[in-house]
This record gives structure tokens, C-alpha cells and sequence, in this order.
């Protein structure tokens, strides 16, 4: 069947659902928010086909197949005209702090549990995309996560360690690092 959400204001709707309003550098983005979809699904698995999503100034357009709810296996092609992401990140945090000294310094880590559960396959294109203060062009990024079992230590000459194992374009948060045209998790 079809599914169409009507214009909306996000920023009306997510109080009245009990959720926060995310902050964000402008105060006018997330503001309209329309979406306009053909699904397909039955318990297992949904797929949206025909994907139109207006975000303020932002087209994305596409389709997302969760191929199966019970291993989360996600597949998409997506594309976007435009996203400006620097207006819809939280704006910088004002406290001056003093320098740390090299011993007080800690590394802080990121959930690699949220990690290991990813199953993703997919594109995603922005045709001009804002990001750090730098104006990018025709970006394609590709996105490839699945967890393996933990008896698995070799892919496909992909390097595993534990459970995890990631191709992706982009170093994710200092975590992963290059390894045989791709990434892999290091401990």
C-alpha cells in the first residue's frame, strides 16, 4: 500500500509525543518534514520503494529494504539534493577549558556493541553537502556492516576481530583503521 505523511512541524510534534526538541546550531531547521512512501512487508521483512522524504531545504528520495526484521539486515539506495549538516548539529560548547595534561588525558570509548549489530548495505548520494564548514559536491557513500559470529576470523581475506567486521569509504571515529581497502575494528 501507500503511505503519505502531510507537511509537519517536528520540532510541535516531538514534545507532544514526550521526546526533546534536539538542539541544533539554527533554530529554523527541523521544522517540515513530509514523507511519501509505497510499502511492501509482511512480519519478517518491509520494504519502502518510491521513498520521498522532504527534510526543511532537503530531497531524499530512494528506497530501504529491511530484508529481515529478526538479523535487522538492512539494504537502501538513497539519494539527497542537498543537506547543510553543520545547522543541524548542536551548536559548539562555549566552556573555555584549560588544556589537559598528556597524563590526565582519557580516551573515551564508542559503543562498538552498537556496532556489531549493524547489517547494512547500502548507497546513500548528496549532491551538495555542507560538513565542517566545507561545501562538498556529488558525495556517494557507501555503506557495508554486518556482524559475524564470533567463531568467524576470516572473511574473505577481510581481517576479523571478535565480532565485527566493516568495508566502508570513511574512518569512523578513530576506531577503525585501514586494512586490505577497507576497514577493521581494532582492539
Amino acid at each position: 500500500g501507500s503511505l503519505k505523511l502531510a507537511e509537519f512541524n517536528p520540532r510541535q510534534l516531538l514534545p507532544r509525543l514526550g521526546q526533546p526538541v534536539p538542539n541544533t546550531f539554527d533554530a529554523t531547521v527541523l521544522k517540515t518534514l513530509a514523507l511519501e512512501t509505497q510499502l511492501t512487508g509482511n512480519l519478517s521483512k518491509l520494504t519502502l520503494d518510491k521513498l520521498k522524504i522532504r527534510l526543511d531545504d532537503s530531497q531524499l528520495q530512494g528506497s530501504l529494504n529491511i530484508q529481515d526484521f529478526k538479523t535487522r539486515a538492512v539494504v537502501f539506495t538513497l539519494s539527497m539534493d542537498q543537506f547543510d549538516m553543520d545547522r543541524n548539529l548542536p551548536p559548539p560548547e562555549t566552556k573555555t577549558v584549560a588544556p589537559a595534561s598528556p597524563a590526565s588525558k582519557q580516551t573515551v570509548g564508542f559503543p562498538l556493541d552498537y556496532l556489531h549489530a549493524l547489517n547494512l548495505n547500502g548507497t546513500l548520494k548528496v549532491g551538495k553537502l555542507k560538513v565542517a564548514k566545507l561545501n562538498l559536491k556529488d558525495v556517494n557513500l557507501m555503506v557495508f556492516a554486518k556482524c559475524c559470529p564470533k567463531s568467524n576470523w576470516q572473511i574473505r581475506n577481510w581481517v576479523v576481530r571478535k565480532c565485527g567486521w566493516y568495508n566502508s569509504m570513511f574512518k569512523l571515529f578513530g576506531f577503525l583503521l585501514p586494512q586490505r581497502g577497507g576497514l577493521r575494528q581494532c582492539h
